[in-house]
């Protein structure tokens, strides 16, 4: 039904428990460019702001690679950061693009757009990177699939920092009994004409803008690390273990694996895999994620030197010149700021392992534990300086007043310090700080 039942009005005044009253959202009219800049919350005098991106793409597909953008829709609005709520609506942009290949039916079936529509449009590639110029936080309702699509049709964007309201939100706790952006909005009495680019970013952001605490949990979630966590080489028998924790089997990869928030939580699954199985202490591998690297798809084989996991060091004679050879090709490509941090049993240099490198942080096997050789061999993390900047300096999360060049979700590695000792390399001669440099950009 398209319009209200006006002829129902009698039964509805008999009846108003039977019935339920859905307003259309508000920002989804067909004259809201006329009504910019909307302003939801005032602004408070010396309140910090950053900038927010609602972002919904239409495709002819759902495989990043072969299929194509046909329509990209973005709301660009301001955020407090001290009170973690919408301020205004600044920005909206909607456009087509010809794929150069006929849409599929059920496609034009789902978002009413037609090859008609789309013939001989194109993005305007100079305004899109404009909405990104002081580095947003991206949002979308389903990130996993609006990212690798954006990624790939504006390279530019690559490294932005992306939120997504259906994974890092936990709307069953707010009072919801479901997750899909329709029934979300329906559920709050409102309707909208969805499965177009540009309603869907205006419906989700008035989501976030009338339910109490949903900007909130998605910046606080998008602001901390994610770990992935692999059991490589856990026994068969410790499956059903392993499931009933929440692992999850790769079955290209073949371990099983899970995904954490948090350095409590890492320390937690990594004390119970040492207690599951005793290879877990060498084999266990841990990946941290933050908003800039979550939700990415990585080609096969195109996975960038800074995600790709750690691996052990040769221990081969000519394996070791090899990687000093690597290394010397490498250590011209760190970043400035970067901090590389090693991990050590004891004070043995040659164990060291890359933990950080390229702006990326990488974690191996870091838990405490004692050895086989008794518990005074402990795993040590020792930071060495670059730049003048310690890995004891970082905070375990991006300082947000005063926000840099890359806004509250700039590239600012964190420490596991729980049960872990952190402490700054007592080195401070050219000598150690190169060789430890060297150690770290090895396993790439």
């Amino acid at each position: 039904m398209d319009s209200f039942p006006l002829n129902r009005i009698e039964d509805i005044k008999c009846h108003p428990n039977d019935f339920r009253l859905l307003e259309r959202v508000p920002v989804t009219r067909a004259d809201v460019q006329e009504m910019l800049p909307i302003i939801l919350n005032d602004k408070l005098e010396g309140e910090n702001t950053w900038s927010v991106v609602f972002l919904d793409t239409e495709t002819t597909g759902m495989n990043a690679v072969s299929d194509k953008v046909i329509e990209l829709g973005m709301v660009r609005c301001t955020f407090s950061l001290d009170r973690k709520i919408l301020l205004s609506i600044d920005r909206i942009f909607d456009a087509y693009e010809d794929p150069k290949r006929p849409i599929p039916p059920e496609i034009t079936r789902l978002t009413g757009i037609s090859d008609d529509m789309v013939k001989g449009q194109r993005f305007d590639d100079e305004t899109v990177l404009n909405y990104f110029v002081d580095g947003p936080l991206v949002v979308a309702h389903n990130a996993s699939f609006d990212r690798p699509f954006v990624d790939r049709r504006f390279s530019n964007l690559e490294r932005m920092p992306w939120a997504c309201t259906q994974k890092e939100i936990d709307w069953s706790k707010l009072g919801f009994g479901g997750y899909k952006l329709e029934f979300l909005l329906q559920s709050s009495g409102y309707f909208y004409e969805a499965h177009r680019a540009c309603n869907d970013c205006l419906a989700l952001c008035y989501l976030m803008y009338i339910t109490p605490g949903a900007f909130e949990s998605l910046y606080n979630s998008s602001i901390e690390a994610t770990y992935k966590i692999e059991a490589i080489g856990a026994p068969f028998d410790c499956k059903d273990n392993l499931k009933s924790h929440g692992y999850r089997w790769d079955s290209n990869e073949k371990f099983w694996y899970i995904q954490v928030t948090g350095a409590t939580a890492v320390t937690e699954q990594l004390s119970f895999l040492q207690g599951l199985y005793r290879q877990a202490r060498d084999k266990v591998r841990i990946i941290e994620f933050t908003a800039r690297e979550r939700y990415r798809a990585w080609p096969d084989g195109q996975m960038p030197a800074w995600a790709r996991p750690c691996r052990p060091v040769p221990a081969s004679p000519a394996a070791a010149a090899a990687r000093r050879c690597a290394c010397s090709s490498m250590a011209s490509i760190i970043k400035p700021t970067a901090t590389v941090c090693a991990l050590t049993r004891g004070r043995s240099a040659t164990a060291f392992r890359p933990l950080c490198s390229l702006g990326r942080q990488i974690l191996p096997m870091a838990l405490p534990l004692s050895s086989a050789r008794g518990s005074r061999q402990r795993p040590v993390i020792r930071s060495v300086e670059l730049s003048g900047l310690t890995a004891a300096q970082l905070p375990l999360q991006p300082v947000i007043p005063g926000v840099g060049p890359d806004g509250p979700h700039r590239t600012v590695q964190s420490t596991c310090r729980t049960d872990l000792t952190v402490q700054s390399s007592r080195r401070a001669g050219r000598s150690s700080q190169a060789s430890a440099a060297t150690a770290a950009t090895a396993d790439k």
